[in-house]
């Protein structure tokens, strides 16, 4: 037997599909509302820095406390598998799930979880830890995370060196060099009020590292004090050297003066001698003078007269 369905038919069909689909999506809507204010998250986010091979605390408290004794504490990290990186359950660590790069590496301050401190120890750092961690307390509504942006730096001194003294044209060449640098860092050549020479970003080289090799000429009328700096490109960790240009290089105004002092007072002196040397050098010559036109007298003669006068 065939059924004849009319356009009226079909229309009551229709409208009863769309009318349950509309419930369907209503109550969709309403579970996922409700399922949301249940577990609302509250997301923090704080910035970490810190060294290559170095203990670094991921801080992360509840608000207002609560005592996380007896909750779930998870520690994950993105785009890692498996995510976890340390996790406590039944007021136990289950060091089985954590993935195994952070084995031995992490702990809670488990003395401080009644105050809400879920903050993560993270000992001998790799350069490889850095990256975005979420920490939360599971099981509390609502559902508290914190996120850490971990970075972490590999950094050095670097060593300034005299490379050149040019005497005749009274330069110096100085150079700069550091490696082992993580992420990529800036060189800065600095004089001894803190202004900038030069700058040079770093290469990274074949082992992963970035290392940076700075030469700089200062001429001998510059300052005698310049720092070589060495700071990451987000500037949160930065090593600095100074040295001292060469005496041999330096040329000083007080010592400058001083020689023209002396200068000056030496012909002074040796003017005032050659004038003292003149005067007596005419005198000597005028005395020869009349000794040579006076008459030569009579010895004799002149001892009688003497007695005669004085008998």
């Amino acid at each position: 037997m065939t059924v004849q369905m009319t356009r009226r038919d079909w229309s009551l069909i229709t409208r009863e599909a769309l009318r349950r689909r509309i419930y369907q999506t209503a109550a969709v809507i309403l579970l996922s509302y409700c399922y949301t204010g249940a577990s609302q998250e509250f997301v923090r986010t704080v910035t970490v820095d810190a060294l290559l091979g170095h203990d670094v605390v991921l801080p992360c408290h509840l608000e207002p406390p609560v005592d996380a004794t007896t909750q779930t504490v998870e520690w994950a990290r993105e785009n890692l598998l498996p995510k976890i990186v340390h996790l406590r359950r039944n007021e136990m660590e289950l060091l089985e799930e954590e993935n195994p790069q952070y084995a031995g590496r992490t702990s809670l301050f488990t003395g401080k979880l009644k105050t809400g401190n879920l903050s993560l120890l993270l000992r001998n750092t790799e350069l490889n830890d850095s990256g975005i961690y979420t920490c939360q307390a599971l099981g509390l509504n609502p559902n508290q995370v914190s996120s850490v942006d971990l970075r972490i730096s590999s950094v050095f001194v670097p060593v300034v060196r005299t490379l050149k003294v040019d005497m005749n044209m009274r330069k110096v060449i100085l150079g700069c060099q550091t490696e082992g640098w993580s992420p990529e860092a800036k060189l800065s050549w600095l004089d001894d009020k803190g202004n900038v020479l030069a700058t040079q970003m770093s290469f990274l080289a074949a082992n992963g590292f970035h290392s940076i090799n700075s030469n700089i000429i200062r001429d001998s009328g510059d300052v005698a004090k310049v720092t070589c700096r060495v700071s990451t490109r987000q500037g949160s960790q930065s090593r600095e050297s100074s040295t001292f240009l060469p005496d041999v290089v330096l040329p000083s105004r007080v010592n400058d003066d001083v020689i023209i002092s002396l200068l000056v007072i030496f012909v002074i002196v040796l003017a005032i001698g050659v004038a003292v040397f003149g005067t007596l050098w005419q005198k000597e010559k005028k005395r020869a003078a009349l000794l040579t036109k006076a008459p030569p007298r009579n010895t004799a003669e002149d001892l009688e007269t003497l007695k005669s006068r004085n008998p």
